[in-house]
């Protein structure tokens, strides 16, 4: 089985400087439905959510995925990190194999068969997204800095565990960097696999060192 492990906070309706609502994480969920639905792939999903007030979860996530096995895991009022939220969507993850997907990115069936591939031969896939420019999604370019979304085995994860920090990022590039030391490390640009635009939060521009508990 594949799990796909999300972490979660405040993704599901944001609003740009222009009053525009963006369904950033609604688009994330509903391109994992339509690229499962003709796929011989198990799949769960396993969504770790830090008490999002934008649109809660329970408001509209269990009738778009009410067909797809799936485990939502509050995380209340614990501050933001994002290494901590996806190791607790691992460790309930029913998956030998994991996908660590980021909230804003959506997917096509060919991002899993990719990431399956490489699963089964024993390899760790890190795939290079195309990042869309603005809102209107028409131009874009390949993201090769980006290191967020990742397809791995579950032995190997719980070998490493992703890196616990308060903040956007950071805890990505280690994680990589400590898998390509223990897995072959599979590094390329992914066709379907699409990272939407949103405003950038001053949060997300500044690495904060300080570990979680």
């Amino acid at each position: 089985m594949l799990s796909i492990c999300i972490s979660h906070k405040n993704r599901s309706s944001v609003k740009t400087k222009d009053g525009k609502v963006l369904p950033i994480f609604q688009n994330c969920i509903d391109s994992i439905v339509k690229a499962v639905k003709n796929l011989d792939i198990e799949i769960e999903i396993v969504i770790a959510d830090y008490n999002s007030t934008d649109y809660p979860l329970n408001e509209w996530i269990y009738d778009k995925i009410e067909n797809i096995p799936h485990k939502i895991i509050s995380l209340g009022e614990e501050k933001f990190s994002k290494g901590r939220s996806l190791n607790i969507a691992a460790e309930n993850a029913t998956g030998e194999y994991l996908f660590f997907l980021d909230a804003d990115m959506i997917i096509d069936f060919r991002v899993l068969i990719k990431g399956m591939w490489y699963l089964i031969k024993g390899k760790v896939f890190f795939p290079i997204c195309f990042s869309y420019r603005d809102h209107t999604h028409v131009s874009g370019w390949w993201r090769t800095t980006g290191t967020g979304n990742a397809f791995i085995l579950k032995d190997a994860w719980e070998q490493t565990k992703v890196p616990e920090y308060f903040s956007w990022g950071k805890e990505d590039i280690e994680f990589m960097e400590k898998i390509a030391t223990k897995k072959t490390l599979v590094r390329e640009k992914c066709q379907g696999l699409f990272h939407q635009w949103h405003p950038i939060e001053k949060a997300s521009m500044t690495y904060f060192f300080q570990k979680s508990e």
